[in-house]
């Protein structure tokens, strides 16, 4: 008879800060962290580094730098790959599948019965002292994620990662996607303010 554990119960703790080497000066976390991936739900043991070396004792810095994105930067219990990211990300723009079909077909890839105890937030669990909680999802957690990946990827691709002053400095509406048919002056209309008939009839055949 097959019995159904996690990765944490068979001793599998995962070193972070050496590239999966191992840290003469590594921390086990108290408790597990959920690492949400295409393949399903995994539970598993960190060893941060405390080494002190540079940007190696930020936790965030850590799980990034593994290609796993947080869902806090204050003591992270969730964590969604950017395998699991991109992936959403194509089928919500692609397939026009939303986070909560996404969230719940990766939760029955991991146990299908729904028997399975995940539960939510440590913080939030110690405040309702409620072992129901337990059964909870941590849909919430994957959808703060989402949001956060998808304010990235805009800010990648309104080039803010090259402004020396860095991604604080970006102004109201500079990520924002220019539409072909608003008139712009010396952009999609001429000079006497009037938009170029070759121009829509140019779009008006594309689209």
């Amino acid at each position: 008879m097959f019995e159904h554990y996690s990765l944490r119960e068979a001793g599998l703790v995962v070193q972070l800060g050496h590239d999966g080497l191992p840290c003469l000066h590594s921390r086990v976390r108290d408790g597990s962290i959920i690492i949400i991936d295409v393949s399903g739900f995994h539970f598993l043991s960190l060893a941060y580094c405390e080494c002190g070396r540079v940007g190696s004792s930020d936790v965030v810095v850590q799980l990034l730098q593994l290609g796993w994105m947080p869902a806090t930067v204050d003591r992270p219990r969730t964590a969604v790959t950017m395998a699991a990211l991109r992936l959403f990300h194509k089928l919500n723009l692609q397939g026009k599948l939303n986070a909560y079909d996404f969230y719940h077909s990766l939760t029955a890839l991991t146990d299908s019965t729904g028997l399975s105890t995940q539960p939510v937030s440590y913080i939030y669990f110690i405040l309702c002292k409620s072992a129901h909680v337990r059964l909870q999802d941590r849909y919430k957690e994957f959808f703060h994620v989402v949001r956060w990946y998808h304010h990235l990827q805009m800010a990648k691709q309104s080039s803010r990662g090259h402004n020396h002053l860095g991604i604080d400095a970006t102004a109201s509406g500079e990520m924002v996607v220019e539409c072909p048919f608003v008139p712009i002056q010396g952009k999609t209309c001429l000079r006497n303010g009037m938009i170029s008939q070759r121009r829509i009839s140019r779009h008006f055949i594309c689209c």
